[in-house]
């Protein structure tokens, strides 16, 4: 799906990804990153706030709910900047959802205070990613206050 900043949707359907952090690594530890019992420290503070992806480019930001034990959202902003992984460095994104969606509800949530119910259970698995490919799970928690990582064995 092409879209540009405005809400102008090109293709009928998209990827909308739900990602609670990202983190930029360097390639060569990468494997450390992924390997299985691998504690990671997100350096993020625990928080119901979460970016949402449109293919894989942030779209908008929301404030984390839930609804009949399913994630639910509210959108608080329209994402107008974008952060890549540092120069050399790959980004994993950690997503607690993903669902494909129309343009007709693209552009309903695109506003400030659009509700966004999904059917994505309620969990404390994440998925990893990058670019496209889930690459690991893991269970997320929290740190001296801050969201961490406990890579799943695959």
């Amino acid at each position: 799906l092409s879209a540009n900043r405005r809400g102008d949707f090109v293709d009928s359907v998209g990827t909308v990804s739900l990602e609670i952090g990202s983190l930029s690594v360097p390639p060569y530890m990468l494997t450390d990153y992924l390997r299985s019992g691998t504690i990671i420290d997100l350096e993020l503070p625990a928080s119901d706030r979460v970016t949402l992806l449109l293919d894989g480019i942030p779209w908008l930001r929301a404030k984390l709910k839930q609804a009949n034990k399913m994630f639910a959202l509210e959108i608080t902003e329209i994402v107008s900047d974008t952060q890549d992984a540092r120069v050399g460095n790959t980004r994993v994104s950690v997503e607690l959802a993903r669902m494909e969606m129309d343009t007709e509800s693209l552009r309903d949530y695109y506003q400030v205070g659009a509700l966004m119910a999904t059917s994505q259970k309620v969990s404390s698995i994440a998925s990893l990613v990058i670019g496209e490919e889930h690459v690991a799970n893991a269970v997320l928690g929290e740190i001296g206050g801050r969201l961490a990582l406990s890579v799943l064995p695959k």
